[in-house]
């Protein structure tokens, strides 16, 4: 193996677009490239191993900003892996949360279906959400909100772009 790779070499072995390569190079998620008069990126040979350590960290769902602290960890302090076990128990409560506020919304559907529709009053949309007693949060609970963050969207699709 040749102690420098281009952009284009080390995203070939490490199964990523080129685009990719730069947009973690610029986030600080895979180190910093020489740069040859020309231009021109060379990445150390180590590189392929941190972005197949990204694309499976990823595959467990977790978002660019844990990686990157992942990433920082290793290269000061050595192997990452008690931080990352940090993170999975991190992401498996979530998951545990998630699941849980789905398995209420299905209970939710199923009370839905099993109510009877009458024919709608005039002011009505359908009866079968207009009873008095029923709110839109006990059939359908909204899901509960993690304390001092925002709203989080992931994209799916893999290359470069924000996953948090």
């Amino acid at each position: 193996m040749r102690p420098f790779l281009t952009v284009g070499e080390l995203a070939r072995k490490a199964g990523v677009k080129p685009s990719t390569v730069r947009y973690y190079e610029a986030r600080g998620i895979v180190p910093k490239a020489q740069r040859l008069p020309n231009g021109y990126r060379l990445f150390a040979d180590d590189a392929v191993a941190w972005l197949r350590f990204v694309r499976r960290a990823q595959s467990f769902g977790m978002t660019l900003e844990e990686i990157r602290g992942l990433v920082e960890f290793g290269r000061t302090r050595g192997k990452p892996c008690e931080r990352l076990r940090d993170v999975a128990r991190d992401r498996l409560r979530e998951v545990d949360r998630k699941i849980a506020e789905l398995l209420e919304l299905r209970r939710s559907l199923e009370r839905l279906l099993r109510r009877r529709g009458g024919r709608a009053a005039p002011d009505e949309v359908c009866p079968l959400l207009a009873e008095e007693n029923i709110s839109a949060g006990a059939l359908f609970p909204l899901p509960s909100a993690r304390p001092g963050r925002g709203p989080r969207l992931r994209r799916t699709g893999h290359g470069p772009g924000p996953t948090s």
